[in-house]
């Protein structure tokens, strides 16, 4: 088999995203999923199963090597490989022919916009699930396959062929903020007295899909008239990190101009996973301190974070 040729290999991406969701793992790592799918046409199953996972998949191997090619064999048997995380999900989404997701903003928005087909299954372990608002709006856009539940997946996938990859063509439109932050902008630079000078802009970013949502949003804006910018994440989000300079790059092209160099500050957590609640009460203090401080420095004119709406 040549190099990439696994492209062509007809298979299913599973994908958790950072949280823990051992339930999608543990439907989807059994002989009734592998039988269902080669029924499909599927020969192949790549699983992210997250950095907390305590589930290890029984009927697949562990894919060692990132940047291997994850599913190629010279034969069309049915392959499963899976791994904990990867800085970038980006080619596995790419090269994937199905993919079934938690309800993570940032995974449905880089999916569709590579217009896959697409099962996002509901983490009902989650103690407050704000995906579901996004993922049970953009169902009604027909542009997914929404599943409520871990167990109803393979019922979902007997009976429904999933929203098909037609469907997506005018996704960037209809999965746009409904008021852009650029006519935000525009509309109060006389409140903020700016004159013809640029805002002092800050955007804070989350992790996974809240810092997707508002890398979308942040396309609207004409830069020249945002300066300085400054991007504000967690300390030790590496991905959001990543995605912003993959953002900054994105722009400069489309732009045509050189990228920049952007300018970052890290502050703490106020709850790392699985902290406990009473230890969190004092790191929740110490990262609003932290924010005062960071806040009175900058003076951002405009903060831009989670403006994101699918309308």
């Amino acid at each position: 088999m040549q190099q990439g040729e696994h492209t062509m290999r007809k298979y299913v991406f599973v994908t958790v995203g950072t949280t823990n969701f051992d339930g999608l793992i543990k439907v989807v790592d059994t002989e009734e999923f592998r039988v269902a799918m080669m029924a499909k046409g599927y020969t192949g199953l790549l699983m992210q199963i997250g950095n907390t996972a305590e589930y290890v998949p029984r009927l697949a191997s562990p894919l060692t090597n990132e940047k291997a090619d994850a599913l190629a064999v010279k034969d069309d048997a049915w392959v499963a490989r899976y791994y904990k995380l990867k800085p970038s999900l980006q080619q596995d989404l790419t090269a994937a022919s199905l993919v079934i997701s938690h309800a993570g903003a940032g995974t449905i928005i880089d999916t569709l916009t590579l217009r896959r087909k697409m099962f996002v299954v509901v983490n009902t372990s989650l103690m407050d699930n704000h995906q579901l608002e996004l993922a049970g709006k953009v169902d009604s856009l027909h542009l997914i396959t929404l599943v409520p539940s871990e167990c109803e997946l393979m019922s979902k996938l007997a009976t429904d062929p999933g929203a098909g990859v037609d469907t997506h063509g005018d996704m960037k439109e209809r999965l746009t903020p409904s008021h852009t932050l650029q006519s935000i902008l525009t509309e109060n630079a006389s409140r903020l007295r700016l004159g013809d000078k640029p805002a002092t802009t800050m955007s804070i970013l989350g992790s996974g899909g809240h810092t997707a949502e508002m890398l979308l949003g942040l396309k609207s804006l004409d830069r020249n008239k945002c300066m300085p910018f400054t991007y504000v994440m967690a300390a030790g989000d590496t991905l959001s990190e990543r995605k912003v300079h993959m953002h900054e790059q994105e722009m400069a092209e489309r732009l045509r101009v050189a990228p920049r160099a952007p300018h970052i500050i890290r502050i703490p957590r106020s709850r790392q996973v699985k902290q406990s609640y009473f230890t969190s009460i004092f790191t929740t203090l110490y990262a609003c301190v932290v924010c005062f401080f960071m806040v009175l420095a900058q003076r951002p004119q405009l903060v831009a974070t989670c403006l994101f709406k699918a309308t």
